[in-house]
């Protein structure tokens, strides 16, 4: 007990105004008073001001919610698919509001079915004001990739197993280079290996063919031929449409 007193003791003594029931408060000494705010910044770039845009695209099987910001300079573009605010973010997009098109793509490679996503950025850019450039970086196996307007291009894009005569060791070059013209990821190791197949395979040119162009043929797959070698092999690809440049037989 004389502990507790003598701790109570050394404690400072209680305001007789608070102790009246007085309200006013008591002047603040100098060593507690803080110092004024420094005044605003008159300068734009200093203070920019944030604007907040929410509206909703809806589409041929969902509803996108979109949630912009936007910094003057720069935007800051939310889509998502589950919610308005708080759903899974499934789309980011940083771009500035100059010098750039106002073209954007939802999907992977730049399509989609009947021209949805292509229309979708144009409203995009057409409710900002400005122009906006998105960039898709959505995995394969999203939920907005799966349904029938996004996933049929994914779908399009992985060759099928077929058993048509195309698939004969004579005619997988064919099948490749059609496949490459299409769209269709083929590996490279497996067009340079039916290519030139087939290049060996190829009849020999008549003896008047070969005087009159001399080293090399063209054939009617605008590639080049030439007679100084047996062994086929393939020199040259252009682009992905495998094109065949040299193939020397």
């Amino acid at each position: 007990m004389d502990s507790i007193q003598a701790l109570a003791e050394g404690l400072p003594a209680a305001d007789p105004r608070a102790a009246a029931g007085d309200d006013a408060e008591a002047p603040p000494s100098p060593s507690t008073s803080y110092p004024p705010a420094p005044p605003p910044c008159a300068s734009p770039r200093a203070t920019p001001t944030v604007r907040q845009r929410n509206f909703t695209a809806q589409t041929l099987d969902t509803a996108l919610h979109l949630q912009v910001l936007d910094l003057g300079r720069q935007y800051y573009v939310w889509v998502s698919a589950v919610g308005p605010k708080l759903g899974a973010l499934h789309l980011a997009i940083k771009t500035p509001s100059d010098a750039m098109p106002a073209v954007a793509s939802l999907t992977p490679y730049g399509t989609g079915a009947g021209g949805e996503a292509p229309a979708m950025a144009q409203r995009l850019a057409l409710k900002l004001g400005k122009p906006v450039m998105c960039a898709c970086n959505l995995p394969p196996n999203s939920p907005l990739l799966q349904v029938r307007n996004f996933g049929a291009t994914l779908k399009n894009t992985r060759p099928t197993p077929s058993t048509k005569a195309e698939d004969k060791p004579e005619g997988q070059h064919i099948r490749a280079l059609q496949s490459l013209s299409n769209g269709v990821d083929v590996p490279y190791e497996e067009t340079l290996r039916n290519v030139v197949h087939e290049g060996s395979r190829m009849p020999k040119l008549p003896p008047r063919q070969t005087q009159k162009h001399p080293g090399y043929i063209r054939n009617e797959s605008g590639g080049f031929f030439t007679s100084s070698s047996r062994e086929g092999r393939l020199l040259q690809l252009r682009g992905r449409r495998a094109s065949m440049y040299a193939i020397a037989l």
